[in-house]
């Protein structure tokens, strides 16, 4: 049913609402925070341990489990600021918190374009109305109850009311409900009156479901942003539930403190009769304790003076690390993260990210290492060790075909030329970088680049009277310039020179590249990327058989649908390139949600993301290779499926398959 002229004209005022105060500055202001969550589970299996935070409740005889939060937020505007916990009560084994991706339920922002950090849209941002159908019911009193349903049926969408002041268009209350993440939720949210923080919620209550292969658990938050009571900084330890009792706005039913009464009746009986306690199987204790909590659950923790340490580890064995490609087959890939903060200005960050290719038989490795001296400068020294593809040379290859034609006999075994996997050559390499940036628009970085690449196939390049290892040691030195700040677009500049004989390298070269990306975030969650390079070789010496980018290169560890997929050719093989003294190169992508296939019926309701891509290449032997996609992610999977040309003619089709389910979580 169409709105009438007034029905419209409170719906615009609720567009509007957030503009009017855009211009009061929260920068400084404290708001403390209560949360409390209780979890019930109704149905597990097995299968639960396999669901990252979920291994303790799974492993866990109890029921039900209760968490209390006092949290304090610092603003430096409505949707940036800090939160830090001064409080904390936990039921749960080890202190984990179930479900934790609804954390972001808890800080929602109705009036944006997406409701909670990127994610579902908001039918309240004038962008948005095109996904909504609206109903508005003018009540007495200066208030209209406006009821939003999505036109489609999409896990980006939600439905619900809104309870509204027409006078100003601010919302007084709402319930928003929808199914995002594996989770069937049902958000109720009661809004500031005054001021900047209008925009924000007062209080929230939270009903959550979470229902997969027969196990069903079913969680209640509520928390409360204008708590009254501060606490001192000085408390080291909010397991107490003394202390929350201060600050409760309101007493635990009798069940919440049963469940309190519960566990630590179990603690103190634990505590106090060791002797008495059943011993647990060798299989339970080492395979579901020691093995399975390592292999199942991701591992985190702070460490060091008043924990200024972060470490974080992915599980061992989580299968939503699988993807697929083309070129690499299925591959795995693990990530680990560790960081220390010196001080606000001072920072060190280690990371280790690493993928095994089942098809190529390879590991692959990238460990960066860098130390920020000053974080407001970006300023940094960085060490990065890894290795990269295979790569192969053309010259090599050549010569050897020239002198040997199409077969090479060593001992009893014969290889053919044609093969050209017989000249490859593995890839290592070590990075030492140091970057600062002078203000928001100009940056430089200089260092070394280290390469050492030795034949996969030393014996027989050996007897061939080939080199089997050829080093290089490059000095190099990038320029960034970003012509609106840091927001905008960045055009850098390479340049690399090897030179013989310094430590030890028995390879010379000299390259030129320059690069320019753009990533602009559009209306309705959309984004344009764009990005254009050049690449050449000014010298090559005599001993330099490999030719190597540094802006156009594989990622062999591909990351998911947030990793970067623009700037890639997926179906082209690197060698293809890498055998080229220049490369000239353009890609685009287009992102955004309900594009096309979110509109089909059935299966469109899963889509959340959809993507297309382009991209034009032109390098020796390649005038020009073109590549197209299209690629879609849901919450279990993201897929990509590419089709080239090349020297205008059909190359070949192929798709790219990566795990999404739980990512977030």
């Amino acid at each position: 049913m169409a709105l009438g002229k007034r029905e419209k004209a409170v719906l615009n005022r609720v567009f509007d609402y957030a503009a009017t105060l855009d211009s009061i500055n929260l920068k400084g202001q404290k708001k403390y925070t209560y949360m409390k969550s209780v979890l019930n589970v109704r149905h597990k299996n097995v299968l639960l341990a396999m669901v990252p935070s979920m291994y303790a409740i799974a492993r866990s005889k109890d029921r039900q489990f209760i968490m209390e939060r006092y949290t304090q937020l610092m603003f430096n505007k409505k949707d940036d600021y800090g939160e830090k916990l001064l409080l904390e009560a936990n039921t749960i084994p080890h202190k984990d918190i179930p479900m934790e991706t609804t954390l972001r339920y808890f800080t929602p922002n109705i009036y944006s374009p997406t409701i909670f950090q990127g994610e579902l849209i908001s039918p309240f941002h004038r962008t948005n109305k095109r996904y909504y159908r609206y109903t508005v019911m003018v009540w007495p009193g200066d208030r209209a109850l406006v009821r939003f349903r999505p036109k489609i049926k999409n896990t980006q969408l939600v439905e619900g009311t809104a309870m509204v002041d027409i006078t100003t268009g601010r919302i007084i209350e709402t319930n928003v409900n929808g199914n995002f993440d594996m989770i069937n939720f049902d958000l109720n949210m009661k809004m500031n009156e005054h001021g900047a923080f209008a925009v924000l919620p007062k209080e929230c209550s939270l009903n959550a479901k979470f229902s997969l292969l027969g196990n069903k658990l079913y969680g209640k938050s509520y928390i409360l942003y204008d708590a009254e009571k501060d606490i001192t900084d000085s408390i080291k330890e909010g397991s107490d539930t003394t202390w929350l009792k201060q600050v409760r706005p309101k007493r635990l039913t009798s069940e919440e403190q049963s469940i309190y009464d519960s566990y630590y009746a179990r603690k103190d009986s634990a505590d106090n009769t060791q002797t008495d306690k059943k011993k647990s199987s060798f299989a339970k204790k080492i395979l579901w304790g020691m093995i399975g909590e390592n292999l199942l659950t991701r591992i985190r923790s702070n460490y060091g003076t008043g924990g200024k340490g972060y470490f974080r580890m992915e599980p061992i064995l989580n299968p939503f690390f699988l993807g697929y490609s083309h070129r690499r087959g299925l591959t795995y890939k693990m990530d680990l993260r560790t960081s220390y903060n010196f001080c606000d200005n001072q920072l060190l960050n280690a990371r280790a990210k690493i993928g095994y290719s089942f098809k190529q038989r390879r590991l692959y490795y990238k460990i960066p290492i860098t130390y920020y001296f000053d974080k407001c400068h970006n300023g940094n020294i960085e060490a990065e060790l890894g290795n990269g593809n295979l790569i192969s040379s053309e010259a090599i290859m050549n010569h050897i075909r020239n002198t040997y034609g199409d077969s090479i006999r060593l001992g009893n075994e014969a290889y053919a030329t044609k093969e050209d996997r017989l000249f490859d050559f593995k890839d290592y390499n070590f990075k030492v970088s140091a970057n600062y940036d002078f203000s928001s628009r100009y940056s430089v970085k200089s260092g070394f680049v280290c390469h050492r690449r030795t034949a996969k196939y030393r014996r027989l390049l050996s007897s061939l009277d080939e080199m089997t290892s050829y080093r290089s040691v490059a000095p190099m030195i990038e320029l960034k310039y970003r012509p609106t700040g840091y927001d905008g677009p960045v055009i850098t500049a390479d340049y690399e020179r090897s030179i013989k004989g310094l430590c030890k390298s028995n390879t010379e070269y000299e390259r030129w590249e320059f690069d320019a990306q753009y990533k602009k975030a559009m209306e309705r969650m959309q984004t344009l990327s764009l990005r254009a390079g050049y690449g050449f070789y000014t010298n090559r010496g005599s001993s330099s058989r490999f030719l190597d980018y540094s802006n156009f290169r594989e990622n062999n560890i591909v990351s998911g649908w947030n990793d970067d997929w623009t700037g890639e050719f997926e179906l082209l093989d690197a060698n293809k390139y890498n055998n080229s003294d220049y490369y000239m190169r353009a890609n685009a992508t287009y992102e955004s949600p309900l594009l096309t296939l979110s509109w089909l019926p059935l299966i469109g309701k899963f889509v959340e993301m959809e993507r297309i891509y382009a991209g034009v290449l032109n390098a020796k032997n390649l005038h020009p290779y073109i590549e197209v996609g299209y690629g879609f992610s849901c919450r279990a999977f993201s897929m990509g499926m590419f089709a080239s040309l090349n020297n205008g003619k059909f190359d070949r089709f192929g798709c790219r398959l990566g795990f999404e389910l739980f990512r977030q979580w």
